[in-house]
């Protein structure tokens, strides 16, 4: 639970800021674009692996 909500916090937090100052260096106005994109991808996969996880996980607790 936390360590999921450090990886999300972290994404989001760290990848604007990095296509930002690339966004900066290049000149392309896309980055900010492109940022909110890749953020939204890792957050759908995280959340379907985490899901995955859960739904095995309670599985097992419903068949003891």
């Amino acid at each position: 639970g936390i360590g999921y909500g450090v990886v999300v916090a972290l994404t989001f937090g760290f990848t604007p800021v990095l296509l930002t100052r690339y966004m900066a260096r290049t000149g392309d106005l896309a980055a900010p674009g492109y940022a909110f994109v890749v953020a939204g991808v890792l957050l759908m996969i995280s959340s379907v692996l985490l899901g995955k996880r859960n739904a095995s996980t309670l599985g097992k607790g419903a068949k003891r």
